[in-house]
């Protein structure tokens, strides 16, 4: 492991993915309705600004998570898990309601 690679990528996929999903399992809760649902994210992309940033900077260089992962070193590893926990809590709480 180099650790010159970096997380940076792969650490703003992560939590694109996390702010979807929890998007969705707020959205989703009372069932999916197409129409509703995707109105939904669209006011959610168009109005909030934190949403549409992490989503956009998660995809942005997506193609260099597969390298990042395949450099990744355990410190790394606990970074990104760390940097996401409080997400993964938000997470939870949207499953649970």
């Amino acid at each position: 492991m180099t650790e010159n690679v970096g997380i940076k990528e792969t650490r703003e996929a992560v939590v694109a993915a996390l702010t979807i999903a929890t998007e969705a399992v707020v959205v989703f809760k009372d069932g999916i309705q197409v129409s509703e649902d995707t109105q939904a994210i669209v006011r959610k992309w168009n109005d909030d600004v934190d949403f549409r940033e992490k989503i956009t900077a998660g995809i942005a260089d997506i193609n260099k998570v597969p390298g990042e992962v395949g450099d990744l070193s355990l410190a790394e590893t606990a970074e990104i898990i760390g940097a996401t926990i409080p997400m993964i809590v938000k997470l939870i709480e949207a499953i649970r309601g």
